[in-house]
């Protein structure tokens, strides 16, 4: 009876004990800033030094793309903004007197009704019909369905062998929207990557796993670059399919461009899907009597239908009046935190420019700002990270991270500016540092961990 009194007290302390006790094999969060150590090299990143003298009053879409590859994503969209012609109205809806609506009505419906009208007329008489027809806002976005952008678009892509999606060239919020697609599309058969920035030339990229700067202009920006990783990593077959020829009619161009992803793709493989990402107009299904886009051009080769995705009409500008008018309703009434589609009468909502060349548009968030940094880039699984006090002396300098054990001229994961509030966007590993002056002097170089559980 004593020995059992005894035990009670015992087990119990056994047990506070072992509860305390710390777990072996649990790391404890790292993140290790080495200081700077002086390395001065002149003229090692004369690009930064260009941009730092740039007029920015003129040049507007080289000096918007450039801005992007600094991550200076505020000016990029303000300089794009300039660089357009388009007001809030007259792009997208006809301005016809009223009075005479019914008669362009009437003719554009006996179109339709025509059984003898030819499939392509009847296609332009239905977008002059919602051209011409003054769209009820708050109507059509009530009744419409909103959903996930990224979800509705997987969803769709299973029934297709090519998907197009596209990108203004100065942004960094494409790209990432895109990265996030990869291991959904991977999941669902996709297999191909076909890049219009990647250059021919780079022929190690696979073996490689990782972009340098002379794998392509604009993968010069840093979200690109990681859209590579990304793809690479996933088990994605990149294809550049840029036009070597120079001097071609767009027509001409785009066709190359086609003919480039047909050949090393389906052609070569009948069963792996094909993500194409393209500047602009180029994934566009019907083109005019002076241009056949890439998309157009594509779908005949292959002999069935595309899927294609517009991203850049619905995303914001710096001028509220070069606004797409869908668009700012939307983000005034509706304020979405997400990328979102709509649907409206069991279709996606296009507007009436767009309706018979791209299949879906994805409505992006107004951009909000955290320590300086875009919070979509923070969607791709990143975290911010704060500079020591040291690194803030250098206001104005560019720092660039590059991960550990990739080649000097590696385009780097992440690089600002720094100013008073910037934080570096990665994720855990192991990174070096390097730090420009403005004159594009390397000024120094460090290490950073980060171990981030």
């Amino acid at each position: 009876m004593r020995q059992k009194k005894y035990l009670r007290p015992v087990l119990i302390l056994l047990i506070i004990f072992t509860s305390c006790s710390p777990v072996k094999n649990l790391k404890a969060p790292v993140v290790q800033f080495s200081p700077i150590k002086s390395t001065p090299l002149d003229n090692y990143n004369m690009e930064f030094a260009r941009y730092c003298q740039a007029d920015f009053n003129k040049n507007y879409e080289t000096n918007a793309v450039t801005s992007n590859f600094f991550s200076e994503y505020k000016r990029a969209v303000e300089l794009a903004t300039l660089r357009e012609d388009k007001l809030l109205r007259s792009d997208y809806e006809l301005q016809i007197p009223d009075n005479q609506i019914p008669v362009f009505s009437d003719h554009f419906e006996r179109i339709l009704n025509d059984p003898l009208a030819k499939a392509e007329d009847k296609v332009k008489a239905r977008k002059m019909l919602r051209l011409i027809t003054p769209l009820d806002y708050k109507k059509t976005f009530t009744i419409a369905q909103s959903s996930d952008a990224s979800r509705a678009i997987v969803e769709s892509a299973g029934g297709f062998h090519f998907l197009l999606i596209n990108e203004a060239h100065y942004s960094s919020q494409n790209r990432a929207f895109t990265s996030r697609l990869l291991k959904p599309l991977w999941d669902k058969g996709y297999r191909y990557l076909a890049l219009e920035a990647l250059e021919h030339a780079d022929t190690t990229l696979l073996t490689r796993r990782y972009p340098l700067i002379k794998t392509g202009y604009y993968l010069r920006d840093p979200v690109f670059g990681n859209m590579v990783r990304e793809a690479i990593q996933l088990g994605y077959k990149l294809i550049p399919y840029e036009t070597k020829s120079s001097g071609q009619n767009s027509t001409l161009r785009d066709r190359d461009q086609a003919l480039n992803i047909y050949n090393n793709t389906l052609k070569a493989d009948p069963h792996g899907k094909v993500v194409i990402h393209a500047g602009y107009s180029h994934i566009a299904e019907e083109g005019s009597d002076s241009y056949t886009p890439m998309g157009a051009q594509l779908k005949v080769m292959a002999g069935q239908d595309i899927l294609t995705i517009d991203q850049i009409t619905m995303m914001e500008r710096s001028d509220p009046l070069k606004l797409h008018p869908y668009f700012k309703y939307v983000t005034d009434s509706m304020k979405p935190k997400a990328e979102v589609v709509f649907k409206y009468n069991e279709d996606i909502l296009v507007d009436p420019i767009k309706m018979t060349s791209i299949d879906m548009q994805v409505y992006h968030p107004l951009t909000s700002y955290i320590k300086g940094r875009p919070d979509w880039l923070l969607k791709t699984g990143a975290k911010l990270y704060d500079l020591p006090d040291e690194y803030r002396q250098y206001r104005g300098y560019l720092l660039q991270a590059f991960k550990y054990g990739e080649a000097e001229s590696a385009v780097p994961v992440d690089q600002i500016i720094i100013d008073a509030e910037k934080a570096l966007v990665l994720k855990p590993g192991n990174y070096v540092l390097k730090l420009t002056d403005r004159k594009g002097a390397l000024a120094g170089t460090a290490s950073l961990q980060i171990n981030d559980q």
